[in-house]
């Protein structure tokens, strides 16, 4: 999915189908019409997501908050076109809290147990 700047003037369809024009979306989203608006695209004329680069820039703040905004959309759309690789490591921290959970349903299945025989 691409990320792009809404121009305030472009009419959208929904996935479902719905017919989004401006009137409506600043009707429907109102901080629209101050904040920048960036539609997360499906297709040429589809929608998929809308959301506003206040919210994006305080969502990842790992992208450089000083970027004008096209500059960060691109860095964002980077970024959700090439994740992480993903990690099988497990931290101390998380290792200690998979032994916590761990512990934490055995004492429900046992609190279950428990509650069956009376």
């Amino acid at each position: 999915m691409k990320l792009k700047i809404w121009d305030k003037k472009t009419t959208y369809k929904a996935p479902y189908g719905d017919v989004y024009t401006p009137e409506r979306i600043f009707q429907e989203f109102p901080q629209a019409e101050d904040d920048v608006t960036v539609l997360t695209m499906r297709s040429e004329n589809v929608f998929g997501a809308i959301e506003f680069m206040a919210d994006l820039k305080y969502t990842h703040k790992d992208i450089d908050q000083n970027l004008s905004d096209e500059e960060f959309v691109a860095a964002l759309q980077y970024k959700k076109d090439n994740p992480p690789p993903p990690s099988n490591d497990l931290t101390p921290v998380t290792q200690s809290q998979v032994q916590l959970l761990g512990q934490l349903l055995n004492e429900l299945n046992l609190n279950i147990l428990e509650m069956g025989n009376t």
